[in-house]
C-alpha cells in the first residue's frame, strides 16, 4: 500500500500555526497550509495532498514517528466512533 503524502506526518511540518489555527506550517513553503489540503488537476488524476510537491517548491519526506502517532490517533477515533454506533 502506498503512503499518501499528507502534512500530518511530513518532516517539513513545523506544527499547527497558533495564530491562524487549523493550518500546518510548512518549512518547505515558508507559510501555512490548511488542514486537509487536497488538490486535483483533472478527474483522471489522483488528488495531490502535498502543496509543496504540487507547486514544485519542495518534497514530501515521511516522518516515521509522526506517521505512527497519526495512525494511532486515527485508530482511537475509529474505535470511539464504533463504540458510539453500538450505543442504543
Amino acid at each position: 500500500m502506498a503512503i499518501i503524502p499528507k502534512c500530518e506526518y511530513c518532516k517539513h511540518n513545523a506544527g499547527e500555526d497558533m495564530q491562524f489555527r487549523f493550518m500546518w506550517h510548512c518549512k518547505e513553503l515558508g507559510y501555512c497550509v490548511s488542514f486537509g489540503y487536497k488538490r486535483k488537476h483533472s478527474e483522471k488524476e489522483e488528488p495531490q495532498y502535498c502543496k509543496a510537491l504540487f507547486l514544485g517548491k519542495g518534497s514530501f519526506v515521511l516522518d516515521e514517528v509522526k506517521k505512527m502517532e497519526f495512525e494511532k490517533k486515527e485508530l482511537e477515533r475509529k474505535k470511539k466512533e464504533k463504540e458510539l454506533d453500538q450505543l442504543p
